[in-house]
C-alpha cells in the first residue's frame, strides 16, 4: 500500500491533519489503535464535559428553594450520568467516524509502527501490514502516567477510565494531580456530595498554567467549594481496606478516603514507535523534538500534538495539525 501522508494517531491532532491533506489532494491513511479523536473525545474534555452539566444541574435543584423551587427527594443517579456521557462521546465519535469516510481518509484499526522513514507498520484486529508514506506525522498523544505508588484496581484506586464510567459515588475522596483532568473531575464529584481531598506535587495548580491574578481567583473557588488543597506534597504509600484507602503523603499526614483517584498527568506518547530507529531526536521526557514547521530531525517525519511536549492541549494539537 502506498500514500502521500500515513498518520499514527487520530487525536485532534491527527485527524485535523488528515482532513487539511486530503482537503489539499493528498492520499491519506490515518491509523489509530483504540478510537479516534484521541483523550479530547474519549476520556478528557468532551466526557468531563458531559458530566459537570449532570453535577451543576443538581447542584442548582439543591439550591431552588430559595428561590421557590422546590425538589423533594433529590439524588444523584450516577449510572444515568454515566449513560449520558457516553450517549454524548458515542454521537461524537461516530460523527468524526462519518467525517473521515466520507473525505475519504481510509482508517486502519491499528498501532502503528515506524520502520524507516517512509515506512509504517501496523497490527491489529484485523491482523498486520505496511504502508509506504512520502511524509509521516506522528500524533500519538500523552496518556496518563501510571505510577507504582498508587496501582489501580479499578475499585478503590481508579484512573480516569474507571472514574468515567464509576457506578457508585464516593463519600471521601482523594483525587492525586490537581491538572486540569483531576480539577474537573473534582468538580463533578464534589457537585454531588463528595468530600474532596486533591494533592498535587508542585506548589501551584493547573500546571502553574495560571497568571497569579486568576489563579487567586480559582483558589477563591476551590475554597468555596470547600475542597481540601493540599500543595507541594506527594503519595509516599498507599494501602486499601474493604472499605477505604490510606495514604501517606510524604510529609507524614495520613489520609483515609473511600476512593482514590489517579490523575498525575500527562507523558509523551512516543515509546514503541521505532523513532530514534528512524533517525527521530526525542528529548529528556520523551517527547519528539520538532522545529516551527512541526517537522522532526528525519525530514519526512512531522510530529504534532502532546506527543511534541509543548503544550498538551486539544485546540493546540488541532492549530498543529493544520
Amino acid at each position: 500500500m502506498e500514500c502521500d501522508l500515513a498518520i499514527i494517531g487520530g487525536g485532534p491532532g491527527g485527524y485535523t491533519a488528515a482532513l487539511k491533506a486530503v482537503a489539499l489532494g493528498a492520499r491519506v491513511v490515518l491509523l489509530e489503535r483504540e478510537h479516534l479523536g484521541g483523550i479530547c473525545l474519549n476520556w478528557g474534555c468532551i466526557p468531563t464535559k458531559a458530566l459537570l452539566r449532570c453535577s451543576k444541574l443538581y447542584e442548582d435543584a439543591g439550591k431552588g428553594a430559595a428561590l421557590g423551587v422546590e425538589c423533594d427527594g433529590l439524588r444523584a443517579n450516577l449510572p444515568v450520568m454515566m449513560a449520558r456521557k457516553n450517549k454524548v462521546v458515542g454521537q461524537l465519535r461516530t460523527g468524526l467516524t462519518k467525517l473521515m469516510a466520507q473525505r475519504k481518509i481510509e482508517v486502519i484499526d491499528g498501532q502503528g509502527k515506524i520502520e524507516d522513514p517512509n515506512t509504517v507498520s501496523w497490527s491489529g484486529p484485523e491482523g498486520k501490514g505496511a504502508l509506504r508514506a512520502a511524509h509521516i506525522i506522528v500524533a500519538t498523544g500523552s496518556p496518563l502516567i501510571d505510577i507504582p505508588a498508587l496501582p489501580c484496581d479499578g475499585r478503590r484506586v481508579l484512573d480516569i477510565k474507571a472514574a468515567l464510567d464509576a457506578e457508585r459515588l464516593p463519600g471521601r475522596l482523594a483525587i492525586i494531580g490537581a491538572g486540569v483532568v483531576g480539577c474537573e473531575m473534582a468538580q463533578f464529584f464534589s457537585g454531588l456530595g463528595s468530600q474532596v481531598t486533591l494533592v498535587e506535587m508542585l506548589e501551584r495548580p493547573l500546571g502553574g498554567m495560571l497568571d497569579a491574578d486568576i489563579e487567586k481567583v480559582f483558589l477563591r473557588g476551590l475554597k468555596k467549594r470547600k475542597y481540601r488543597l493540599l500543595l507541594g506534597q506527594t503519595v509516599s504509600s498507599l494501602q486499601t481496606a474493604e472499605d477505604s484507602v490510606h495514604l501517606i503523603l510524604d510529609s507524614g499526614e495520613e489520609l483515609v478516603v473511600d476512593t482514590v483517584l489517579s490523575a498525575v498527568g500527562l507523558a509523551p506518547a512516543s515509546a514503541g514507535l521505532g523513532l530514534e530507529a528512524a533517525g527521530v531526536e526525542l528529548g529528556a521526557r520523551g517527547e519528539v523534538l520538532v522545529d516551527e514547521h512541526c517537522r522532526t530531525s528525519q525530514p519526512s517525519i512531522y510530529a504534532v500534538g502532546d506527543v511534541s511536549g509543548i503544550q498538551p492541549l486539544a485546540h493546540f494539537a488541532s492549530h498543529m495539525g493544520a
